[in-house]
């Protein structure tokens, strides 16, 4: 197959950032988000349905109006409501309900760039769509190809991207192949396994991922084994998020232990000094944790901290 040997990531999610702290970039402490994927993608990506399909062919057509008028008559002249916070003019507004009626191309494009990325609940929270217009409105840009043959290194990227946060269903509609295929490339890629060091580039794509994927995923995206992955984990002070790990086991999530006196102490004497890796260390817990906590106390680094981050960051940026 065409994937093994090609160790892309692809491009970058396109989604909001939400995580901070050092285990989200390659720079020491300067904060490198993680992916925001909540919510279930379950029955969000099922199936064709020709009414669906006819009824998101009516509402590019007839406008916001006629789409409203049609689901209740009593609202035959909405007004139109911009919403010029999420960059969108089109399509109508009930009071107190999502949006209904056309879609503005500013709502096109966020959808092209947010699925696949988040699930369809997500979506619809973002855009104020319902659920199930922004599922109908995805197979309609997004139908399925027939494409068939080996797979280009920039499909096993977008595979990548994708790997751990859509099902099969929705990577199958976005790259335009049959599910089949796309669990078999999935197997593919577990196949290869590298023993390679892990490259500067490689570490902060881990940092950014690691907390929304599931280590047998990560293995698969870098072509390392599992063991590996979850060492390169534990020296980097990394943890899974918490909405990732609720969706994964379907409960709550273990909780950390809450932060004791002599604790935060520690954490506000050393905070302005030291990197967040080493106080995480020191506190045995996660980086994330160490910033979150931080950032509620309002700490903040030393400016010669901070001067030592940016030198070190260069030193980074050059080395061969």
């Amino acid at each position: 197959m065409a994937s093994q040997g090609v160790n892309s990531f692809g491009a970058s999610d396109g989604s909001p950032n939400q995580g901070t702290g050092e285990q989200g970039s390659p720079k020491s402490e300067l904060d490198m988000p993680a992916d925001d994927h909540s919510g279930d993608h379950s029955g969000d990506h099922s199936g064709d349905n020709s009414s669906d399909r006819k009824q998101v062919a009516e509402e590019f057509v007839a406008g916001p109006q006629a789409s409203v008028a049609k689901r209740d008559p009593a609202h035959s002249t909405p007004a139109v409501r911009s919403n010029i916070g999420r960059g969108v003019t089109s399509g109508s507004l009930k009071s107190g309900g999502p949006r209904r009626g056309r879609w503005s191309q500013a709502e096109l494009a966020r959808l092209r760039g947010l699925y696949g990325v988040r699930d369809n609940h997500a979506i619809a929270r973002e855009l104020g769509r319902p659920v199930q217009s922004v599922r109908r409105m995805a197979e309609t840009i997004f139908p399925k190809g027939p494409r068939t043959g080996p797979w280009s290194a920039e499909e096993v990227g977008a595979l990548k991207k994708y790997l751990g946060v859509s099902p099969t269903e929705v990577i199958s509609r976005l790259l335009g192949r049959e599910p089949e295929e796309v669990h078999r490339q999935i197997e593919e890629l577990g196949r290869f396994q590298s023993n390679e060091e892990w490259t500067r580039d490689e570490v902060a794509e881990f940092k950014r991922i690691y907390g929304t994927r599931t280590d047998e995923d990560l293995a698969r995206i870098f072509g390392r084994n599992v063991q590996t992955v979850t060492s390169l984990g534990e020296k980097l002070a990394l943890a899974k998020d918490k909405a990732f790990l609720r969706k994964l086991n379907g409960k709550a999530s273990t909780r950390m232990p809450r932060w004791k006196q002599d604790e935060l102490v520690l954490l506000r004497e050393i905070y302005p000094t030291c990197s967040n890796l080493e106080i995480a260390g020191r506190l045995n817990r996660s980086v994330k944790s160490v910033v979150s906590k931080a950032h509620n106390l309002g700490l903040k680094k030393e400016p010669e901290r901070l001067r030592q981050m940016g030198r070190e960051n260069v030193s980074l940026r050059y080395q061969d």
